[in-house]
């Protein structure tokens, strides 16, 4: 089963479409102008109140990033970061800002066609690719294939991850039956997620911003005590970010070369 599960993934995350997600960042940067420099002017927003008050339908700028928020700190910015730098060594570190830089821009996209396709309901907006797809792309079909695979890929990126580690840390700190853990976790994420949008947001509201205070403090204290090396790692980083090794997986195009014609210098760079 594991080996299904590693081949499948290095078929989805081959060389095409990582070459498709570069390509699709820069062109959506230059074709929409470079929205990346209406970020601050973005976050500037999202922390302004908003005029209408309380009675206004829908949940706030603040609690809008606050949800969002939610579901990108921990996993993406811990685990996948390091598990880049693993991968491809510090210099991963450097291809990352650039990426990120550029992926605002597909981002933006991403979240415009959302907006303008979504559906407003008795119980409030329904969007998101599905609707899309449905909407704009007329393709039902891809639409409904597209939640089932959402549904599928939960279980693992969005639940089995974070879940365990949770469980882990507080068993491991506290000794506490993780059966138990389980089911408490089980038990308060029914809870959130049966909710409204604005149980979620509030939830969020009030949990990430803790988590974002504890996490900048303990990466300031970080660095204090690291103060010394900073200097020499950000010499690393640019030493080692272009190298092969940090703009690529090595596995990934070694086994995509298999069996087809490649570049005539495969034989060096796959040594």
């Amino acid at each position: 089963m594991a080996n299904i599960i590693f081949k499948l993934e290095e078929f989805v995350w081959s060389i095409p479409l990582v070459i498709l997600l570069i390509f699709t960042h820069i062109y959506f940067t230059f074709k929409l102008k470079y929205p990346q420099k209406y970020t601050l002017k973005g976050l500037k927003l999202m922390f302004t109140p908003n005029i209408k008050g309380k009675n206004q339908k829908g949940i706030s700028s603040f609690k809008s990033l606050m949800t969002v928020l939610a579901a990108t700190l921990g996993t993406g910015n811990i685990i996948g970061v390091a598990s880049a730098i693993t991968i491809g060594g510090v210099g991963s570190i450097f291809w990352i800002f650039i990426s990120g830089f550029f992926a605002i821009a597909t981002k933006y996209a991403e979240t415009f066609l959302v907006l303008k396709y979504r559906q407003n309901t008795l119980k409030g907006y329904l969007g998101g690719t599905m609707y899309v797809l449905k909407n704009r792309l007329n393709k039902k079909m891809l639409a409904i294939l597209f939640s089932l695979f959402v549904v599928i890929a939960s279980f693992g990126i969005g639940s089995m991850i974070q879940s365990n580690a949770m469980a882990t840390s507080i068993n491991e700190t506290f000794n506490v039956n993780k059966y138990l853990l389980a089911i408490v976790i089980t038990i308060i994420c029914v809870y959130v997620i049966f909710g409204d949008e604005k149980r979620i947001s509030n939830i969020s509201s009030f949990l990430v911003p803790i988590a974002t205070i504890v996490y900048i403090t303990m990466c300031i204290y970080l660095l204090y005590i690291y103060r010394f090396n900073i200097i020499p790692s950000i010499k690393l980083i640019l030493k080692e970010a272009f190298s092969f090794k940090a703009v690529t997986r090595w596995n990934i195009w070694s086994n995509y070369c298999k069996g087809i014609k490649c570049w005539p210098f495969k034989r060096t760079i796959f040594k």
